[in-house]
This record gives structure tokens, C-alpha cells and sequence, in this order.
């Protein structure tokens, strides 16, 4: 028999007992190319327990990949085992919600062409609108809305996100802009908008979409889930439009028009090797990558090699952070080589035995890393262009530490780390920070700080703490410009190092 048909047997074996890892997974897949090997080409060689096709299937095939269907709906109807495994045709688009019934279940990508589509969202007929005013049309919609509140729904045009202004009169005044007049309905409710160019949507040969159902693609309830090579836009729902199970994993994805949340993950769960894109919520906080659980088994989360980014950067909003709902420790939250753009905060998590940033860049982020846990490591991190802080200590007692993490604030009177709160311990340990006004700020009492190695480039004081300090330990640091050298204590006195 050949390698790749054992190996699908192996993988189908495994998944179906339980100990397909990720690792295991990955190594496995690069005998059968099971993630992208090469633009547009996906999976050439797996069968599938059930394939998708929405351009070539058809509802009455038997489901495989010769004669795939052509509905999630139609696999939907379907009865998914442990261990199956669902196979989404390349440059296929869904206007559906796949979610994931069984544990260790495995989605990929297959064929040659764009990212299987999983899209939130759906059109607006053109037949559908009618005018209010002069510049404001309104449309009926079905969403299948949160009567609990946790729904919010996005509008674009042409792709576009449309801003959320109160209600048709402010849509009338503001071109570019949308009201709804109900986020949480499970139901029919009215779309208003005012097209961008004050045209008339009927007739302008523009789309215009909304987005209409909870997510894309669903694995809250299930555990072990492999997920590969698919594109999720647009989410009704708060938590993304992709919701990862506990200890599952997605990689290769394209995830993209997030609203209150674009990606959602369980305890355990790891995201790799993908691109998560746009978000908006109107006045709500953003925050692209959550992870979110009750944990009780203290499983790790991992982001790694992640694009996170944003057109501009929201009020209020984050590029990755974390918690639990009311209880429990997750393990450590590792951030590993992650280029966060555009975002108030760019790294942030609580509630776990440790944050970990490594490697990646930050990059027009108003504050870098927020710490928000009592153990918190950045290291060969690269930010710049931030407008407040690259880091921002809010836990007392945390313990934090930054190795070799370079940062370039956007001004000369800005604090590049600052913290308000008591017995918090910093050690940094190589790297660089210029710009900025002080570069490192505590106004509660006993700071401890540990610096060696390390250059700093501000314009007045090097080090402003409090006389009630910790303890102090400094050694072969370089300090230079205007501020080279000094250390401020709030009672007034300059002191020179």
C-alpha cells in the first residue's frame, strides 16, 4: 500500500481514539499535504468521510470526494462520528454555519484554488430596499439574533465596513453609515443605511451585506477538532466567527470581517499559521483573538505565527487577550511570533499561570503589552509607532519580565512603561527604547526593578519611582539623549547612575 494511504489510515485511527495532537497532526500531514503546500493547492491525496463542493457538488451525491455535495446543510443532515473527517472544496463559498457535532473531528481544505468560504454574512436583494428619507433606504433582514444580548450586527458595502450610527435619523445625516433596529432578535428586524456616495442601493450596483448568523464555523461543544486552510468571515455572535473546542486546533486559516470577537478559543486550543483581518462593533471593545473558558485542567493556549490586524485603530480595542468566564487558572498563554497592527492594545490575557509574548512585532498600537495577569514574559518583541505605552503593569503584585524587546514610542513626552500599582517586580534584560519622555514610571509603593544590559534613548527622565521603592538593581546599561542617566524620586531629587 502506498505511504499516503497509510498514513490517512493512521490519521483516521488516531483521530478517532482520541491522540491525533497537533503535533502529531502536522507531522503526519506532511506526508498527504494535508495543509497548503503551495498557493491555491490544498490537500491533493486525503479522502474524506464527507466532501463539499459548492460549485461542482450536488445534494444528491452520495457525499465523497468524487461526488461531493454541494450544502453545509445537506452535511449538516448528515450523522458525524468521532474521528470523521469533512472535506470543504478549494474556491467553494458557503453562506451557511457549519458547527462541529462530534469530538476529534478533522476540517481541510481540498483541490486547487482560493480558501473554502465560510461566510456569517449574507445579500441584501436589491428588491428588498425602500426609501426612508432622502438619503436613507431601509431593507427587512432575518437574523438569527441573541435574545441574551450577545449578538451585534455588522453591515458593509461593497466589503466595506459601515459605521453604526443610533437609528435612521443620524443614518440620514451620515453617509457611510447603518442602524438596525434590533442587535438581539432571532428574527426578522430592519436594516437601515445610507450608502457611502448618497446613492440609491437598488439601483447603484453596489452589494450590500449584513451579517446574519452566529458564526461560520462552530466547535464550542466539541473537543480535539483539526481545522485547516479555511477561510471564516463575518459573525453575528460575539465570540468570532470561529469557535475552537477545547485542546483543538486550527491552522492555515483565513479569518476575516470580525465583530465584537474574530476568533474564539477553549482551553487547550491552539491557532497557527493564519491571518485574522478586520473588526469592528461599533461603541462595544474589539478584541480579535479571545481566549475564554471555565478551565479545569489548567491546558495551555497557543497563538502562533498569526497576522492580527486592523484598518485603523479602534477606541477600546485589542489585538489578543484572554480570561475566564467566572473560574479557574489556564495554563501558560503563549503569543509566539505575532505581528499585531492597528490596535489600542496589542497584547493583553489574565487568569493564567503565565502570558508569554515571544518574538513579533506591534505595530501602531496605542499600548503594546497590557498586563493584566500576575505573571507576565515579553521577549525579541519589535514594536513602534505607539502612542501611549509599550507597556502598561495594571495587577499589583505582578511579576514582569521584557528580554530584548525593542520599542519606538511615537513621542517625545510619552512614558514608555508605567504602572500605578504596589509591589510590582520589572527585570528587563537587553533591548532598546527610544522616544519617549520617561522610560520607565511606577507611582505605588514598593516597585522592584532589575535592569542589565539594556539602552534607553528619552528625553528627560530615564527612571521615575516613588521613594517608597523595592529594591533597586541596575548594571551596564547604556543611557543616552537628553534624559541620559537620571533617575527621578517623586520627593524631588535627581540622582545620576
Amino acid at each position: 500500500m502506498e505511504r499516503t494511504a497509510v498514513t490517512k489510515r493512521i490519521i483516521k485511527q488516531l483521530a478517532v481514539f482520541g491522540f491525533l495532537t497537533p503535533a502529531l497532526f502536522l507531522a503526519l500531514a506532511s506526508h498527504v499535504h494535508a495543509a497548503q503546500d503551495t498557493a491555491g493547492k490544498f490537500n491533493q491525496y486525503w479522502d474524506f468521510r464527507y466532501a463539499v463542493d459548492s460549485v461542482n457538488g450536488n445534494d444528491n451525491n452520495d457525499g465523497s470526494r468524487n461526488a461531493p455535495y454541494q450544502t453545509i446543510g445537506k452535511l449538516m443532515a448528515q450523522t458525524i462520528n468521532p474521528g470523521d473527517t469533512i472535506g470543504l472544496a478549494a474556491s467553494s463559498t458557503w453562506r451557511e454555519q457549519l458547527t462541529i457535532p462530534a469530538n476529534n473531528v478533522t476540517i481541510s481544505a481540498f483541490g486547487y484554488g482560493a480558501r473554502p468560504r465560510v461566510d456569517g454574512s449574507n445579500v441584501v436583494p436589491t428588491s428588498a430596499w425602500s426609501v426612508v428619507t432622502s438619503n436613507c433606504y431601509q431593507a427587512t433582514v432575518s437574523v438569527a439574533g441573541d435574545p441574551g444580548g450577545k449578538t451585534f450586527v455588522n453591515a458593509f458595502q461593497n466589503g466595506v465596513y459601515l459605521t453604526r450610527v443610533a437609528g435612521s435619523a443620524t443614518c440620514e445625516s451620515t453617509a457611510g453609515s447603518y442602524a438596525v433596529s434590533s442587535d438581539t432578535t432571532n428574527g426578522n428586524i430592519t436594516l437601515y443605511i445610507h450608502p457611502t456616495g448618497n446613492t440609491n442601493p437598488a439601483t447603484d450596483g453596489n452589494t450590500y451585506e449584513y451579517t446574519a448568523r452566529q458564526f461560520a464555523i462552530d466547535g464550542f461543544s466539541a473537543t480535539n477538532e483539526m481545522i485547516s486552510g479555511i477561510w471564516t468571515r463575518r459573525n453575528l455572535y460575539a465570540d468570532g466567527s470561529l469557535r475552537l473546542g477545547k485542546n483543538s486546533t486550527a491552522m492555515g486559516m483565513l479569518i476575516t470581517d470580525g465583530g465584537i470577537h474574530s476568533v474564539y478559543l477553549r482551553e487547550g486550543a491552539t491557532l497557527q499559521n493564519s491571518t485574522v483581518s478586520g473588526a469592528y462593533a461599533g461603541s462595544n471593545q474589539v478584541i480579535s483573538v479571545i481566549y475564554n473558558d471555565d478551565p479545569t485542567s489548567s491546558g495551555s493556549v497557543t497563538v502562533s505565527n498569526v497576522s492580527v490586524t486592523n484598518s485603523n485603530s479602534l477606541v477600546n480595542s485589542v489585538g489578543l487577550y484572554g480570561h475566564h468566564n467566572t473560574s479557574g487558572t489556564f495554563g501558560t498563554v503563549t503569543y509566539n511570533n505575532i505581528t499585531v497592527t492597528n490596535f489600542a492594545t496589542g497584547f493583553d490575557g489574565a487568569n493564567a499561570a503565565s502570558v508569554n509574548v515571544i518574538g513579533g512585532t506591534c505595530i501602531g498600537c496605542t499600548t503594546v503589552f497590557a498586563v493584566d495577569n500576575l505573571a507576565y514574559n515579553a521577549s525579541g518583541v519589535t514594536a513602534a509607532g505607539y502612542t501611549s505605552r509599550l507597556m502598561s503593569i495594571n495587577d499589583p503584585g505582578a511579576v514582569v519580565t521584557l528580554t530584548n524587546v525593542v520599542g519606538t514610542h511615537n513621542s517625545n513626552t510619552g512614558t514608555h512603561i508605567f504602572t500605578n500599582q504596589s509591589n510590582v517586580s520589572l527585570t528587563i534584560s537587553g533591548g532598546r527604547l527610544s522616544t519617549g519622555w520617561n522610560a520607565v514610571q511606577s507611582t505605588a509603593s514598593g516597585f522592584a526593578l532589575n535592569v542589565h544590559n539594556w539602552t534607553t534613548n528619552v528625553t528627560a527622565w530615564v527612571y521615575q519611582i516613588p521613594t517608597s521603592y523595592g529594591t533597586l538593581s541596575m548594571n551596564n546599561n547604556t543611557y543616552t539623549g537628553s534624559g541620559s542617566g537620571q533617575h527621578w524620586i517623586l520627593a524631588g531629587t535627581n540622582e545620576t547612575f
